[in-house]
């Protein structure tokens, strides 16, 4: 699970000001992976400062707090055409969907929930007249 305010306590500007005055001058791909480094150990995502023999290829892992797509506007879409009947509703499959602005999106999850709602107190009326029939 991301952690939801990962980086937050680094001041970039501190950052970016101690890579360039401490770092000497390197051109090509050894730039590129020197601040890489960097950039993990101030943002806590792997201290290359204290190599572990485990962990070789640090420099390109994966780390559990890169993980983005949990907490994903792309999550809360898809949960949401699921439950609001999107396809059913609209007969748009979910990459069609996908394709409309976020917007838009909203918007037709609005229609939806207006629908459904409307449904689901035409379903209580009737299950309630149902109910007075059969009590009688």
């Amino acid at each position: 699970m991301a952690r939801l305010d990962f980086g937050w306590n680094v001041d970039i500007d501190d950052f970016i000001s101690r890579v360039v005055s401490s770092v000497p001058k390197l051109v090509g791909i050894n730039k590129k992976i020197v601040v890489q480094d960097l950039y993990d150990t101030e943002f806590g995502i792997y201290n290359h400062l204290k190599r572990n023999h485990n962990k070789p290829l640090a420099s390109v892992a994966y780390f559990e707090c890169e993980e983005f797509t949990s907490n994903s506007l792309l999550s809360d879409v898809a949960n949401n055409y699921i439950s609001k009947d999107i396809h059913k509703m609209f007969g748009l499959s979910l990459t069609e969907f996908l394709d409309f602005p976020t917007h838009i999106c909203e918007e037709l999850f609005k229609v939806c929930d207006t629908h459904l709602a409307m449904k689901k107190s035409a379903l209580d009326d009737v299950e309630s007249e149902f109910e007075k029939k059969i009590g009688q």
